[in-house]
């Protein structure tokens, strides 16, 4: 996980930005062509990205807190903030229409949400499946047993 911060939830969120973005390279696409094949690929070397039982608890987490209703404005907020094209926050509370100190509630709260749900689906999906660190950092990977 990220070293510099101090907030496990926080430096979480990092992580699974990071790991978002290489989820891309789990399964491409086929090509179109026979010439497609033969053409070198344009996005470079494939990132080393782990499969991280927590990473993906916290995925699931995530998108499933934003399908409640009672959270999406979270949601709304945690992706803008964590996915987002670095847009300035100031912006971002303008086009939500919100107070800058509500676009901080709201992700604070939706983080620890989604944290705390992350940790449950891992706790109880732990009796069901295989953890085996594979990591330098102590991340675990998910095999079914």
């Amino acid at each position: 996980m990220t070293k510099h911060i101090k907030d496990p939830a926080i430096a979480l969120c990092w992580e699974w930005v990071r790991w978002s973005l290489s989820r891309k390279y789990y399964c491409h696409a086929p090509p179109k062509s026979i010439l497609a094949r033969l053409q070198p690929s344009k996005s470079g070397r494939e990132p080393d990205a782990h499969n991280s039982a927590l990473l993906q608890c916290f995925n699931s987490a995530v998108f499933a807190l934003g399908d409640m209703p009672m959270h999406q404005a979270g949601f709304t907020v945690f992706m803008a903030h964590y996915m987002g094209d670095g847009e300035v926050i100031k912006r971002v509370v303008a086009r939500l229409q919100i107070s800058r100190s509500t676009y901080y509630k709201r992700l604070e709260q939706f983080t620890q949400a989604a944290y705390s749900m992350a940790h449950s689906l891992l706790r109880h999906h732990a009796p069901h499946v295989l953890l085996a660190p594979t990591a330098p950092d102590g991340q675990t990977s998910l095999a079914e047993t």
